[in-house]
């Protein structure tokens, strides 16, 4: 497999800040980060994941408003964002 269009990493006992080279992964269609311990903001790179139809981060520790560039993700049909603190 050459890529993976689909990472659920939900439940996985995830601490700290998302890495900015999430942002790299730009044939991730789908990505679950939902019911972890991660904290700090959204890295603005995750605007550029022009694939990405679907962004779980509902219950975690995240601050702060959603990036911006949130906005350039054209194809985006679901956020979860639920319990963020």
């Amino acid at each position: 497999m050459r890529f993976a269009a689909f990472r659920n990493l939900a439940q996985n006992y995830l601490t700290g800040s998302l890495p900015a080279f999430l942002g790299k992964l730009t044939r991730l269609q789908y990505l679950t980060l939902s019911i972890n311990a991660l904290t700090g903001v959204l890295p603005s790179e995750l605007g550029n994941l022009k694939n990405l139809i679907s962004l779980g981060v509902s219950t975690n520790k995240f601050v702060g408003p959603l990036p911006e560039v949130v906005e350039n993700l054209t194809k985006l049909e679901q956020l979860l964002c639920l319990g963020s603190a």
